[in-house]
């Protein structure tokens, strides 16, 4: 009888033992897989998900070349399958950026600035012109007030002498032409990404007010004029001080104007005017406009100085 409890007690035991190594497996079924496995299948898994990514990629590059040689795609698709906005149009898409004109050869820039001229001395239409301009948004008002019928009586271009070259001095490009009456002018140009423009208004002579309509109304606003100046010694009505005034002659660029312009001595103003000896005339842009009260229609106050030539180099005002 005493062996019957310890044998019981064997039984239990062998038994108790065997449940919990039973549900030990179980339980270690996830959480102690042997490592080699778990990579492996792991490993597997990504490899996979590589390979479907790349294949994906591949068949949307193929139909992203096939349809923009097919001319029918707009929308971009991201990879991952995101749509994506079109890039938005820049402006004049048709226009190529060309080089700055002191990265391109002297004999490409002749080129182009002799075709460019011809065609704006033979245009005989304000719609002709404007291609050429430069800033034709700003300058078609002018132009058109300019030649208020629209057609222009084209003055023409002879050819070019073999000795001919450009003048370029940053953006502005000038060159020396002969209309068919062989009158020399100089026509300039500013460079821009789109090429050479023609600055119209250094060509024209153009003033904010006309030379005839600002000597009638004297105005005491300024108005900015193209003018040819020249230093002279001529004083009398609201400018006789010679002590407190420089006076100069300004020619307008067609020649059929002429004013006496008055700058204050000792001034900035001046010193930016004032001609060294040896210079006659000079090619300005002035700002001009008649004292209070002026008794005379040809004796104005140089009110500020704008430029120096005929070209305005930066944008329009």
């Amino acid at each position: 009888m005493a062996d019957e409890p310890a044998k019981e007690g064997r039984s239990r035991g062998s038994k108790n033992r065997r449940r919990k190594k039973a549900g030990s497996q179980k339980d270690l079924a996830w959480d102690q897989e042997p490592r080699s496995s778990r990579q492996r299948d792991k490993g597997n898994e990504q490899t996979g998900l590589l390979v479907n990514c790349g294949v994906a990629l591949l068949v949307l590059i193929a139909s992203g070349m096939f349809l923009a040689m097919s001319g029918g795609i707009k929308p971009i698709v991201h990879p991952i399958g995101q749509m994506l906005t079109p890039p938005a149009a820049v402006k004049n898409p048709d226009e190529a950026a060309i080089p700055p004109a002191d990265q391109r050869s002297e004999a490409a820039l002749l080129a182009e600035a002799e075709s460019m001229a011809r065609k704006f001395l033979e245009a005989t239409t304000v719609e002709e012109l404007l291609p050429l301009v430069r800033n034709p948004a700003v300058a078609e008002a002018r132009i058109r007030e300019f030649y208020p019928e629209g057609e222009i009586e084209a003055p023409g271009m002879q050819a070019l002498g073999p000795g001919e070259a450009l003048s370029v001095r940053d953006k502005l490009v000038s060159l020396a032409v002969r209309t068919r009456d062989f009158e020399e002018k100089s026509l300039a140009f500013i460079d821009t990404p789109q090429g050479l423009k023609i600055d119209w208004e250094s060509w024209a002579g153009w003033s904010e007010i006309s030379w005839k309509e600002f000597m009638a109304t004297k105005p005491t606003s300024s108005h900015v004029f193209r003018v040819i100046l020249a230093p002279v010694d001529y004083y009398n009505f609201e400018f006789t001080d010679d002590q407190k005034w420089q006076s100069y002659r300004l020619e307008s660029p067609d020649h059929e104007h002429a004013l006496y312009g008055y700058a204050e001595k000792g001034t900035a103003l001046n010193g930016n005017i004032l001609t060294d000896k040896d210079t006659k005339r000079i090619n300005l842009m002035l700002s001009l406009k008649f004292p209070a009260g002026a008794t005379s229609g040809h004796q104005v106050e140089i009110e500020r100085y704008v430029a120096e030539g005929w070209v305005e180099e930066g944008d329009f005002p």
